[in-house]
């Protein structure tokens, strides 16, 4: 009966592990981690010049943070923690970096909402700069 115990306690310790390891959308920059969140100067000032970056504007739907001014939709002020809220559309330029760390790591693909890391993916392998 105590090994069973023993072997659930081990079980259930790496699956802990396994769920509070490093964060999906995190990258590493020497001893730096990138998290969603941080700022495009971070990422830059961390992980240097990418190999290559676009931009595009998108309209992003949802709900805002605005000042107490009477704004009201459908006749309903938004109140929540005491400020209010309003449902529209806002322009946010999008920019996607991608970093290549050679031929032995993969590539990172990250993407800024307005300046702040929004996500970051797993791309391919990556390759020497002379390969291209």
């Amino acid at each position: 009966m105590q090994n069973r115990s023993q072997h659930a306690l081990i079980a259930t310790t790496l699956i802990i592990a396994l769920f509070s390891a490093t964060n999906a959308w995190a990258m590493r920059c020497g001893n730096k981690l990138i998290n969603k969140g941080d700022s495009q100067a971070s990422v830059l000032k961390y992980c240097g010049e990418p190999v290559q970056k676009s931009e595009r504007y998108v309209l992003r739907s949802g709900t805002y943070p605005s000042h107490k001014s009477g704004i009201n939709v459908n006749n309903e002020d938004l109140i929540s923690n005491d400020r209010y809220y309003i449902y529209g559309r806002s322009e946010v330029l999008l920019e996607e970096w991608t970093y290549n760390f050679g031929p032995s790591k993969f590539m990172r693909l990250v993407r800024f909402a307005n300046g702040i890391v929004e996500d970051v993916k797993t791309l391919e392998y990556g390759y020497h700069e002379d390969d291209c």
